[in-house]
């Protein structure tokens, strides 16, 4: 088989074609970004380098039940936690933002229903994203408001998969709706 002098030594797969573009670099420097994330809503993406992690935070007064789910949940997210509605309402207030939040119904100094009612006024959009669990049938917050309603005992895989469809973007009922 013969080659053309200035193709010699270079296989035909190996060739440019001649109609196709070069590669060319980045128009833009984005070296220095880790993620972009939306401050009101569920993380978008990773720009560069590796991707950030999901973050939850966890409120439960019952240590044992939240060392487990925590436990299983720290495998694919950073999870916060908190001990009661109080230092609840003063993690979702600070400036951190969590991608969800799961959160007891009974809990000491102010009830989940209560946490919800102040996150509501103050952040509609995170409730978006809050799941309450309760281990009694379900009565207090408003009907209307976007959270989801588990009752206990409900497994930490359930809870990471419906954390993992909020982050998609859907409403923590959506996802509670689509999953139970």
């Amino acid at each position: 088989m013969s080659h053309r002098a200035g193709n010699r030594g270079v296989s035909p797969l190996r060739r440019r074609n001649p109609l196709r573009p070069k590669a060319s670099a980045p128009r833009h420097d984005v070296s220095g970004i880790t993620h972009v994330a939306m401050s009101e809503g569920p993380r978008i993406l990773a720009v560069m380098g590796e991707p950030s992690r999901i973050r939850v935070l966890l409120v439960e007064d019952e240590k044992h039940v939240g060392d487990q789910i925590a436990e299983h949940m720290s495998a694919e997210f950073d999870v916060d936690r908190a001990a009661d509605g109080d230092e609840a309402l003063r993690r979702l207030c600070d400036s951190v933002h969590y991608d969800a939040c799961i959160m007891n119904w009974m809990l000491p100094l102010r009830s989940g229903d209560e946490v919800c009612r102040r996150v509501a006024e103050s952040s509609p959009e995170l409730l978006k994203r809050m799941i309450l669990l309760t281990g009694k049938y379900y009565r207090g917050a408003d009907p209307g408001w976007p959270v989801a309603r588990l009752m206990k005992p409900v497994t930490p895989s359930l809870l990471c998969l419906l954390v993992r469809r909020i982050v998609e973007g859907r409403t923590a009922a959506e996802a509670a709706a689509e999953l139970l």
